[in-house]
């Protein structure tokens, strides 16, 4: 009976994890083509070339990699399901991850997304901080022992180790990345609140609105760039992955996490281009746009 169970964890696991990764890779496809046109199409004299097009490869890379996902498990899906329908003990061993031959590329995928990921808010966090080198040295430095490692594991990761080594290697970088992130949403979001703080009757970071009250358009800017969504979601993930060594399994788990952690680094880029950008310039444009919300 237990066995039975077991089965059946499992196979709701597969299919939890297939609809997870799907739906949160139609919502990054929308923001990532959001994103992109409007790094493409959208006049921003005092926004650099290079601050333009940096995004843009980003985000194309990240959804190539979380498009690449998304049909991986399609096709366990479909191997395990579809050509062994009726037989749950061979569904099992197709979707198990011990018993997968892609499984090495998934984790794979999943390691350089967070690593993209990680590196964009280092980024971010040398930008919100007005290009001080030193408040980005520290995290800069969790990132390069997250990329260190995880270049170890990518390259030991196709030959299934149960034994210590690996799983301190799939600690390390967790942690590596959960710091590295944890430290830069901490600095970005103290800056944010110390900025709005010190300056409420100066000229204002965000333009006002008529529908949503202010204190709401601070908040959420406070929350979108420093990206605290996705340092609660590294959070769980190392937990996840600490107590699933040494391979992690329920997998619906991390079933969508190179699409959810493209849709955290978008949604930064989207707000950046529809928000910040569209602050005003000059004394002239502000006293016009508070005149029209007045």
């Amino acid at each position: 009976m237990s066995n039975a169970v077991e089965v059946q964890a499992i196979l709701s696991s597969a299919l939890v994890s297939l609809t997870i990764d799907t739906l949160f890779f139609g919502l990054f496809s929308g923001t990532c083509a959001a994103s992109l046109w409007l790094l493409i199409n959208k006049s921003a004299p005092h926004r650099p070339i290079v601050g333009r097009m940096g995004p843009a490869v980003l985000l194309s890379f990240m959804f190539v990699f979380a498009l690449t996902y998304l049909v991986l498990d399609i096709n366990i899906i479909l191997h395990g399901f579809v050509y062994n329908a009726g037989n749950p003990t061979a569904i099992v061993q197709v979707v198990t991850p011990e018993s997968r031959s892609d499984w090495g590329t998934t984790m794979t995928i999943l390691y350089i997304q967070i690593c993209l990921a990680d590196a964009f808010m280092v980024y971010r966090l040398f930008t919100v901080w007005d290009r001080n080198h030193w408040a980005a040295i520290t995290p800069a430095l969790f990132w390069l022992g997250a990329v260190a490692v995880g270049a170890t594991m990518i390259a030991n990761i196709f030959h299934f180790e149960d034994d210590l080594t690996g799983g301190i290697r799939t600690v390390l970088f967790f942690t590596f990345s959960f710091i590295t992130n944890g430290l830069c949403a901490t600095l970005i979001m103290g800056r944010l609140i110390r900025n709005y703080s010190r300056n409420l009757t100066a000229k204002p970071r965000l333009p006002d609105s008529p529908w949503i009250p202010r204190t709401m358009v601070i908040i959420a800017d406070i929350i979108i760039e420093s990206a605290v969504v996705y340092f609660a979601a590294s959070v769980g993930l190392l937990a996840y992955m600490i107590v699933g060594l040494p391979h992690a399994s329920p997998k619906w788990i991390i079933g969508g996490m190179p699409s959810f952690i493209g849709i955290s680094m978008s949604a930064i880029v989207l707000w950046e281009l529809q928000v910040r950008d569209t602050e005003p310039e000059s004394d002239t444009e502000i006293q016009k746009l508070r005149a029209q919300t007045a």
